[in-house]
């Protein structure tokens, strides 16, 4: 059990398999989200198909090894007091017995108004194959995020459908007021459908939806676009089989596997390399890439972060923040405009426009993201005020206002 403070800050791990004969060594490095590194962390190496698991603690430099493991599907976690647990599965098998049945642990998930994280499948719109809008919605619609949540996820997140879940940033419906009188000066630079329909919602197969329908729809946009299933595989004109291929330094085969699966009904061939996370970011830094998963941070007053990841001059700029390679004539004004804001109605109804121009280009296949902050802590010890606030830092708040019963 973890003591206060908890929830402080998320760890980030990046494993490496080195062959040696039938063994190899599991390394990396434990880092906070400053990129500190964080010593005297138990890590735990789970063999995921034998369900063996090992430990180590990281020492002074962060770093840790497991010597001697054998070839295999492995999940790497850490847990240090003061740091929260992140992992769904961990939270709903883990947090569990009898301690907390009879409330000598206690658990809960505190609900909060902040800004939520933006993670997604970012596709990179370079390669040929993505530059059709309609091929984007296609992954799109192969994608059960409703599933996943139920059977991987234990119903512990919600569906990223905006880039700025859960603020006042999100655009809804049809632009009307401030917002559209943003984007009135730009009609001629974007497509009708921004001012003739709703903000695009990502696709959902809960009734009466189902993916057998969202395939189907799939189906038709990529025979729109020039793709047609024939000798075995979804090909275009001139021939050439459609494959996405996913990078990933480990831990995400739950999850893309049910999407690949989903995709391999359209013809579609997916193909999952492992990496270390060096040279997959070598791969991002020259857009060598078709997709790869990115959570940005949500944030309460977004700006010039925002020109470095859609700005068309750092769409052919190695290294930059652009890995998705808009350019977009619209989007450069809209960027400018935001900078610009001098009061906070000013910055909501320019981040909205932006919200949706960037939605109606389809250029993710939106994730998930959690709205609460997952506490545990020894029942009977501790008092906390009645009133939550709406916007807070857990591990902050925590520390600054629970106390302990007298």
């Amino acid at each position: 059990m973890k003591p206060l403070p908890v929830l402080a800050v998320f760890l980030y791990l990046i494993p490496t398999i080195h062959a040696q004969s039938t063994f190899g060594v599991v390394l990396g490095t434990v880092k906070d989200s400053s990129g500190a590194v964080v010593s005297n962390a138990t890590v735990r190496l789970t063999n995921l198909g034998e369900n063996v698991q090992r430990e180590t603690l990281s020492g002074a430099n962060g770093d840790y090894e497991f010597l001697n493991t054998k070839p295999g599907i492995y999940s790497v976690s850490v847990n240090r007091t003061g740091f929260r647990t992140f992992s769904a599965r961990e939270w709903a098998r883990v947090y569990t017995g009898k301690k907390f049945d009879s409330g000598e642990l206690v658990k809960a998930e505190l609900p909060t108004k902040n800004a939520g994280d933006f993670q997604s499948y970012w596709i990179n719109i370079r390669r040929e194959k993505f530059k059709d809008v309609r091929v984007r919605q296609a992954l799109d619609l192969a994608f059960d995020y409703e599933w996943m949540n139920r059977r991987l996820m234990y119903n512990s997140y919600v569906r990223c459908y905006s880039w700025f879940n859960g603020s006042d940033f999100e655009a809804e419906g049809l632009p009307e007021g401030d917002e559209l009188a943003e984007l009135k000066p730009l009609r001629a630079k974007l497509p009708a459908k921004v001012f003739d329909e709703p903000v695009p919602l990502p696709p959902s197969t809960d009734s009466p939806g189902s993916l057998r329908d969202n395939l189907r729809k799939a189906k038709d946009l990529l025979a729109a676009a020039g793709w047609t299933y024939r000798d075995g595989a979804l090909r275009n004109a001139k021939g050439e089989r459609f494959t996405v291929e996913y990078l990933d330094s480990g831990g995400g085969e739950r999850v893309i596997t049910p999407w690949f699966q989903a995709l391999a009904r359209l013809g579609i061939e997916g193909q999952y390399r492992r990496a270390d996370f060096a040279l997959i970011q070598k791969r991002l830094d020259v857009f060598d890439f078709d997709l790869f998963t990115i959570r940005v941070p949500g944030n309460d007053a977004p700006g010039a972060d925002l020109v470095a990841r859609f700005a068309s001059d750092q769409a052919d700029v190695e290294g930059s923040s652009n890995i998705i390679g808009i350019k977009d004539p619209a989007v450069d004004p809209l960027l400018e405009r935001i900078i610009e804001a001098k009061t906070r109605p000013e910055l909501v109804a320019r981040l909205k426009a932006l919200d949706r121009v960037l939605r109606h280009g389809h250029y993710v296949v939106p994730q998930w993201f959690s709205n609460t902050f997952r506490v545990a802590w020894r029942g009977g010890k501790f008092e906390q005020p009645q009133v939550k606030p709406s916007y807070y830092v857990p591990d902050d708040w925590l520390v600054s206002t629970w106390w302990r019963k007298q």
